[in-house]
């Protein structure tokens, strides 16, 4: 009979440490989903090297407002630099993007046999171009542009 009871007891016990566990798994996904519904990033534009004295630097713009620009060469003090704008910026990217028509651009503008111009690539939602300064088109220009202006800000 007390082999009954134990045995009881023992499942109980159990089957409640079983449930606290899925309980602190639960929290751990909401946060985690709570946490990607924040930061979601929207905008990537890379700048690579050249045979001068070009910036060089990797910029991540996110729709909470939330910038990470990690300045590789020649634009200030190297390292990632993380810094806000605001969700009326956030939305002009955004027009600017839609009305520039970057998601029907082709994937690359480049020059041909000019292999030390500095490559630029803008991706946004899965869609990328890469592109140098003297191929692309005014459009593509017009976002390089609205994007430059804030690494000024931050430099």
């Amino acid at each position: 009979m007390r082999f009954r009871y134990f045995l009881a007891l023992t499942t109980i016990v159990g089957y409640l440490i079983y449930l606290t566990s899925l309980k602190s798994t639960e929290e751990n996904t909401t946060e985690e989903k709570e946490s990607d519904t924040v930061e979601q990033e929207i905008i990537t534009y890379v700048a690579g090297t050249c045979r001068g004295r070009c910036k060089v630097f990797d910029l991540k713009i996110y729709d909470s407002g939330k910038v990470e620009l990690n300045s590789i060469k020649n634009l200030g003090k190297p390292g990632l630099h993380t810094f806000n704008i605001s969700k009326e910026q956030v939305e002009e990217l955004k027009a600017i993007l839609e009305s520039e028509n970057f998601s029907t651009m082709k994937a690359e503008y480049f020059i041909k046999g000019n292999k030390g111009s500095q490559i630029f690539e803008i991706m946004v939602d899965g869609k990328s171009t890469k592109f140098h300064k003297k191929k692309a088109t005014k459009a593509l220009m017009k976002i390089k542009d609205a994007l430059d202006r804030l690494i000024e800000v931050e430099k």
